[in-house]
């Protein structure tokens, strides 16, 4: 796609020397030249627009009232024709917002990556009347932006900021220009920002109608991203101090902020927000949290954590058992606190709490513990731990076995019990046992015929003869049912778009034909099959879910399959990126990375973040041996 027409190729500029004459002229003694001369600016249209912000805070309040006005009245295009038809649409919802709804809609327009999506976000920050959203709109460039990138594009970048922020000396586009300079050589712009970060602080407490918390954190968050680069550790952590100086109390905040923290390695700054925290009047018993880090299990949690990364692992436990014995009576709340775990790798202080979840709904009625009994077991499997997932999935199945004698069943029924045989041919396979192994997968395969982890295993588990012509049937029947969904789908989704049609219009089948459009595509990539058609669904998966580790986790076996084996380390390390505690994912990483070097060249490794359980004193015995 060709760049968008810039600023100044939209608009022929007359000279600054005639606009600043016509503001003079705003002030004016005489009604009928100030009257022309805002005419004539309101006519010259953005071109116009740096002078007449600026003369917004001019001394002469005349000059100023009508700078104001004319600033606000100039009519901004902001959904250009040569924007793609997904910037296009958001641009058009833009110009009928409030200033927050606005905002939104910039931080949605941050995740596009196209240069038309930078093309109108340097727009907003030059030509958007707000000083906040311009801020804004700079920062998520700044933030999102350019990672990853070939130099050719790099170039297209920085050419696209320029033409689009001009020379204006507004705040965002001079944060915009020291970003696109830093992106040929970062160490300059290093103690640019600092001077910038200072400015900020000075405007947020002297006109904070000019900022906001959330932008000066930004600012800080960029110049702590930069300095991390850099190997400027010690600078880093004293930027991150100043995060704490400007945090508020809030759960919310402070558990946005602790995340961003451990991210960023400063679990020494995370100790120091707690005690920032802590209450000064509370007679404090050793290793017990007080103050606002106690009001969410969470927060809790992220220190522990803090403590664990640290190697102390005493403190990190005590910390841990503090969280976990929280009266916390919404058991939603603790499945959530549970799958955050999980999501960071906190393996085992994960399982406590989904097991405290199947408890609590297992006194209530069996059946409620469904789901967190499936997301323990999918962790537990993650982690080679085949036996305790179909330990934990068998007082779930006990229960579907009663009520099969009462008459009752369901497909959701079959899918676990399918789901707990695999788990046992995974534990069989794993003691060594293959013709057990077989017997669970043929047992997993009556239940749900559509297993795909089963099938997958059916193909691989043997070789022998007998075993193959019993298995492929099954494996070609599920694969022509997907198929066809798949297919069927792929039409209807094309009618959709031609009609303008997105992803919003299929409700709540969205969550139904992305798995669909995956499972097809995972039982192709790692059996047999249309290895093109299989990409192109999982492609299509990815349209309607964009960045799922795991639908990219598929997409990478489907080129790995191919034998396209650059696209399938480029896959696979966004999956790694998005899911980097899954062993599974990291695994297949390296088997990926291993065909690339063997088949292409050398290759130089993303290295993914230390696994939190490795601090634990066990872990690391394992490792040692």
């Amino acid at each position: 796609m060709s760049r968008p027409v810039s600023l100044a190729a939209a608009n022929e500029d007359p000279s600054r020397d005639r606009i600043d004459q016509l503001i003079q002229q705003l002030g004016h003694k005489n009604f009928a030249i100030r009257e022309r001369a805002q005419n004539e600016l309101s006519a010259i249209g953005v071109a116009a627009f740096d002078q007449v912000y600026e003369a917004m805070n001019h001394r002469d309040l005349e000059i100023a009232r009508r700078a104001q006005y004319l600033a606000r009245s100039l009519n901004v295009n902001w959904a250009r024709e040569d924007y793609s038809p997904e910037v296009r649409a958001f641009l058009t919802r833009y110009s009928k917002q409030n200033e927050d709804q606005r905002s939104s809609l910039i931080g949605q327009l941050g995740e596009l990556t196209s240069m038309d999506a930078i093309s109108a976000l340097s727009r907003i920050s030059r030509l958007e009347i707000s000083e906040r959203l311009s801020k804004e709109a700079a920062l998520v460039i700044a933030l999102n932006q350019g990672i990853g990138l070939s130099p050719d594009s790099i170039q297209q970048l920085k050419e696209t900021i320029n033409e689009e922020i001009g020379n204006s000396e507004r705040t965002g586009p001079v944060w915009l220009r020291l970003y696109e300079k830093s992106l040929d050589d970062p160490a300059p712009a290093i103690d640019a920002r600092q001077t910038l970060i200072e400015q900020e602080l000075q405007t947020f407490a002297g006109r904070p109608e000019r900022t906001t918390r959330h932008i000066v954190q930004d600012l800080l968050r960029w110049q702590v991203e930069q300095q991390r680069k850099l190997g400027r550790d010690d600078d880093s952590l004293e930027t991150m101090r100043q995060v704490i100086r400007i945090s508020q109390p809030s759960s919310s905040e402070l558990i946005d902020i602790t995340t961003w923290l451990l991210n960023q390695r400063g679990p020494q700054i995370v100790e120091e927000l707690a005690a920032h925290y802590a209450d000064p009047e509370q007679k404090e018993k050793e290793g017990v949290v007080t103050g606002q880090f106690v009001d969410d299990a969470n927060l809790l949690y992220l220190l522990a954590e803090a403590k664990l990364v640290q190697s102390k692992i005493d403190e990190a436990t005590a910390v841990a058992d503090q969280a976990h014995h929280m009266n916390d009576a919404l058991v939603d709340n603790v499945f959530l606190t549970a799958a955050a775990l999980h999501n960071r790798g906190l393996i085992r202080w994960a399982e406590r709490e989904y097991r405290r979840v199947i408890e609590k709904e297992g006194a209530l009625s069996p059946r409620y513990s469904a789901w967190p009994t499936r997301q323990l077991g999918e962790m537990l499997s993650d982690r080679k731990r085949y036996a305790d997932a179909a330990a934990i999935y068998k007082p779930l199945i006990d229960i579907y076995d009663a009520e099969t004698k009462r008459g009752k069943t369901s497909d959701e029924a079959e899918g676990d019990r399918s789901r707990y045989h695999y788990f046992l041919a995974r534990a069989a396979e794993q003691k060594g046992d293959v013709e057990l192994a077989k017997t669970e997968l043929i047992k997993a395969n009556e239940r749900d015929p559509f297993e795909v982890d089963v099938l997958i295993m059916m193909h691989r588990i043997s070789k022998d003869s007998k075993w193959l012509e019993s298995t492929r049937p099954k494996i070609e029947d599920a694969r022509a049912e997907f198929k066809k969904t798949v297919e069927d789908f792929q039409k209807h989704w094309d009618f959709f778009k031609r009609n303008g049609r997105g992803v919003e219009f299929l409700g709540s089948d969205l969550r139904t034909y992305t798995r669909e459009l995956n499972q097809y595509a995972w039982l192709v990539g790692n059996t047999y099959g249309d290895l093109d058609h299989a990409i192109e669904a999982s492609l299509l998966s990815l349209e309607l879910a964009p960045g799922e580790g795991a639908y990219l986790d598929t997409l990478a076996h489907c080129y790995y399959a191919n034998k396209d084996y650059a696209k399938a380390v480029e896959c696979q390390t966004e999956a790694v990126e998005q899911m980097p505690h899954y062993t599974e994912i990291r695994e297949k990483y390296n088997k990926f990375a291993d065909a690339y070097e063997k088949n292409v060249g050398p290759l130089v490794r993303w290295q993914p973040p230390v696994d939190p359980e490795s601090f634990f004193p066990d872990e690391k015995e394992k490792g040692d041996k």
